[in-house]
């Protein structure tokens, strides 16, 4: 990913918009059984750790 960045984490290089989907779903299932959930996102993930972060809470509707 520090290739495909040139080490610049500032925006979205490989979208995952189906894992964020089914995470999205995961999430909303353990809610609904009131677990306390932990999210862990970093910059290899999608190419931006905050811009990951925004893309969740949408899908959570946080």
């Amino acid at each position: 990913m520090e290739e495909r960045t040139g080490e610049v984490w500032d925006r979205i290089i490989e979208p995952k918009d189906n894992e964020l989907s089914e995470l999205a779903r995961m999430v909303g299932d353990l809610k609904d059984r009131q677990h306390q959930i932990f999210i862990n996102v970093n910059n290899h993930y999608e190419g931006s750790a905050p811009r990951t972060i925004e893309r969740v809470k949408a899908k959570i509707s946080v």
